[in-house]
């Protein structure tokens, strides 16, 4: 420890200040429960924003029952697949009209 002080002398204060709280930071565990039905349909509905769909109210009801156990990240990540499906297809599309 002597030697880290000594290295640190070096520095400003402010240096100092801003080694010691990333070094002796204590970490926080907050626990937060994965999202029920009705936010995860919310949250479809975010993820979705303007993109051009045909859902309507009821099928993000059924989304939001059909993920149980999903996370709001996880949920986003499954939007933003299905909206670049289309993009896949036209990818390996051969012919085009």
């Amino acid at each position: 420890m002597l030697f880290v002080v000594l290295y640190l002398y070096k520095f400003s204060i402010i240096d100092i200040h801003v080694f010691m709280l990333y070094v002796f930071r204590f970490e926080k565990r907050i626990y937060i429960p994965l999202p029920e039905a009705p936010a995860r349909a919310d949250m479809f509905r975010l993820a979705i924003g303007e993109t051009p769909h045909e859902l309507k109210p009821h099928d993000f009801q059924e989304l939001g029952k059909l993920t149980e156990g999903y996370s709001g990240a996880d949920i986003n990540i499954l939007v933003r697949d299905a909206l670049m499906q289309p993009v896949r297809k036209v990818q390996t599309a051969t012919h085009f009209r």
